[in-house]
Parts: C-alpha cells; sequence; structure tokens
C-alpha cells in the first residue's frame, strides 16, 4: 500500500495522468497478480472512471484496497488533493507496517526463546536423565526422587506423544486467546489506538476535510477497539456544540500537552501540521513501550532457562558427587 501510493503520489507531481502512470507502473511489474491489478486500474482510468471507484472494484480481486484508503482518496480528488492524499496514504501505510513489524519482532523473540526452553528441557528429561539413572544403576544406588519424579514424567511423555501434544496444542492456544485479550486491554494497545486515530485525523485534516468529516474518517480507522468508549464519548460533545479540541480534553483522547498544542494548531490554521508532530510522538512512545517490554522479557526467561536447567542437572550431579567422594574415601 505504501509503495503503491507513493508511487501514484510521484506519478502526479510530474505531471502525469493517472492513468498514463498506472501503463507505466503496470509495464515495470514482475509480480503477476500485481500486475493484473494494475492494469485493470489502467483499463477503468482510461475511460474516464474516477481512481476511488476503480480502486474498490478491482477486477478478480474485490476488496484488494481497503475502504479507509479508497474513501480518502475519494476525498482527494473530490477536494483537488490528490497529490498530497497519496503522499499521506504512502506515509499512513509505512508507519502501519513498521509498527506491525516492531510488534512481530516483539512477539517473536520471546516466543523464539521460550521454545528453546521447553526443547532443553524435554531432552535433559527424555534423553539425558535415562543415561543417568542407568549409571546410578550400574553403581547400585539410586536418583534423588526430584530427578526420578522428572524422569518418569519424560517416560510418560515418550509414551504418550500423541496426548502431550495435544494438551499442548489446547494449552498453548488458551495461553494464546489470554494474551490477545489481556493486550488488547493493555495501555500499549490503546496508545496503537490512539496513534491511528491520530494519524486518520492528521491524514483527513490534511486532506481538505472538515473537522466534523475527519472525525468520522478517524472513528472508521479504529473500529472497534480499547479507544471507542472515549471516541464516542467526543463525538457526544461535539455533538453538543463542544469545539473539536474541547472534545478531545474532556473525552481524555490524547494527553493534556497534545490537546493544548492542537488547539493552538486550530487557531493558527496549522492543526494538520500539529497532528502530525502528535503522531509522531505518540509512535515514538509505543515504539519505547515494546522495546522496553521485550526488555523485560528476554532477561526473565532467560533466568527462568537457567534456573530450570540448572536445578534438572543439581539434582543429579549431586547425589552422583557423592557417590564419588564414597569411592574415592
Amino acid at each position: 500500500m505504501s509503495a503503491i501510493f507513493m508511487e501514484l503520489g510521484l506519478i502526479m507531481q510530474a505531471g502525469i495522468t493517472i492513468a498514463d502512470g498506472l501503463s507505466m507502473l503496470a509495464e515495470d511489474e514482475s509480480d503477476k497478480n500485481f500486475k493484473k491489478i494494475l492494469t485493470s486500474l489502467y483499463d477503468e482510468t482510461v475511460v474516464g472512471m474516477p481512481l476511488s471507484e476503480a480502486l474498490a472494484n478491482v477486477k478478480d480481486f474485490p476488496g484488494i484496497f481497503p475502504k479507509y484508503a479508497v474513501d480518502m482518496i475519494a476525498v482527494g480528488e473530490g477536494t483537488g488533493r490528490l497529490e498530497q492524499v497519496f503522499f499521506t496514504l504512502s506515509d499512513y501505510y509505512y508507519q502501519r507496517d513498521q509498527l506491525a513489524k516492531t510488534i512481530r519482532g516483539a512477539i517473536l523473540y520471546p516466543a523464539m526463546l521460550l521454545g528453546m526452553i521447553v526443547l532443553i528441557v524435554l531432552i535433559l528429561i527424555t534423553q539425558v536423565l535415562p543415561i543417568f539413572n542407568t549409571v546410578y544403576n550400574q553403581m547400585g544406588a539410586q536418583m534423588s526422587s526430584i530427578a526420578s519424579a522428572l524422569m518418569n514424567f519424560g517416560t510418560f511423555i515418550t509414551e504418550n506423544m500423541a496426548i502431550v501434544i495435544i494438551m499442548a496444542i489446547v494449552l498453548l492456544a488458551g495461553i494464546f486467546v489470554a494474551g490477545r485479550l489481556l493486550f488488547s486491554r493493555s495501555g500499549l494497545m490503546r496508545n496503537i489506538s490512539v496513534s491511528r486515530f491520530a494519524a486518520s485525523l492528521s491524514m483527513s485534516l490534511a486532506s481538505g476535510l472538515g473537522v466534523d468529516e475527519s472525525f468520522e474518517m478517524a472513528q472508521k480507522i479504529i473500529g472497534d477497539s480499547v479507544l471507542t468508549p472515549q471516541v464516542e464519548q467526543c463525538k457526544k460533545f461535539i455533538a453538543d456544540g463542544e469545539s473539536f479540541s474541547n472534545a478531545l480534553s474532556k473525552s481524555k483522547i490524547f494527553p493534556v500537552l497534545y490537546t493544548s498544542m492542537l488547539s493552538s494548531g486550530f487557531k493558527t490554521g496549522s492543526a494538520d501540521t500539529i497532528m502530525n508532530e502528535i503522531v509522531r510522538r505518540i509512535d515514538e512512545s509505543v515504539n519505547d513501550e515494546i522495546d522496553e517490554l521485550v526488555a523485560s522479557v528476554e532477561p526473565t526467561l532467560v533466568i527462568i532457562m537457567s534456573v530450570l536447567i540448572g536445578f534438572i542437572l543439581l539434582s543429579v550431579m549431586l547425589p552422583l558427587m557423592n557417590i564419588m567422594t564414597v569411592i574415592g574415601g
């Protein structure tokens, strides 16, 4: 999304028509499906169809372009700010993509580390402990009760692998659902919704929409989120005659500093610029929160792994060391 809208913006900036630009993009495109999309858009726009309509009804690929983007392009066509809308949409989807990558990275690394912990523990209790048990038996001794219990657990896992896999899948699904629920209600998720809301407001204002229309567009982009009650409250304040900045302040969607900045922006005619700055600051805050979360989870998992592995090995090695001491004595 970011790339195609950036290219369309550059095409308009160069004075090339949308249809001719789409034709050039289609010629250079190597991906077969995307080439079909660009060709379909060219076929529709070259005969005079507005780009927003062509994007909403791409042949063989219905709905591939987000409705929000289609609506914003329709606004740009109506206000004569289509070029600006293209660049703004490009920035918006680029920021969303970067945020998505950051979140995926924040989830993937701890998940891999946790998987490694489970794998190492499974190898220890299913492969290593039986070897130590054999050594103990040859020496006429027994492992500690803890080590024996862990080995028996490992034997159960080996003999009932299908049941264990099913239980693990159910457990992981439960953890995933619970994690999503907690994340959706977390402060981080709220800040992500605020960031999207602010970005949509910024884009709508820059595209020439009025405050009411910009608010409606921003409300669509966040959908049903943790921010929805405050957005509905803000909408009610506006309907009651409050100014947009006062409504934002009363509903506490943004921190006090940001609402004050926005209020000044409306007075000076630079609301879209101020909103861009607010979006930048919120995005930085979200990225910092994600980095802090990863920084706290990583050492915790490492400590857990070290303690588990150390506990299992010590439960086997300490009795063995005592036996060796007796034999040596």
